[in-house]
């Protein structure tokens, strides 16, 4: 049985969606690699608020990176 993660782990594509959940059972937001928009950035702050958010990808776009440093207290770091 796959271990459950209840945060959506936010992810730049399909296969790193597809890695993650080949080995749990959970929730992805793929963001396209360096084409955030503000719909995906709007997912990701409804997200934040109802799951939590776990954040997997190399941070370019400056909107996420804002995103990240407004939220940083609450993200879990993962090593």
């Amino acid at each position: 049985m796959k271990q459950h993660i209840k945060e959506i782990i936010v992810v730049e594509g399909k296969n790193d969606t597809n890695t993650l959940q080949s080995f749990f059972d959970c929730d992805t937001i793929e963001t396209g690699g360096d084409q955030v928009n503000e719909k995906t950035i709007e997912r990701v702050r409804q997200a934040q608020k109802t799951r939590g958010v776990i954040i997997f990808t190399v941070c370019q776009d400056v909107n996420m990176r804002l995103l990240i440093r407004k939220k940083r207290k609450h993200l879990k770091k993962w090593v």
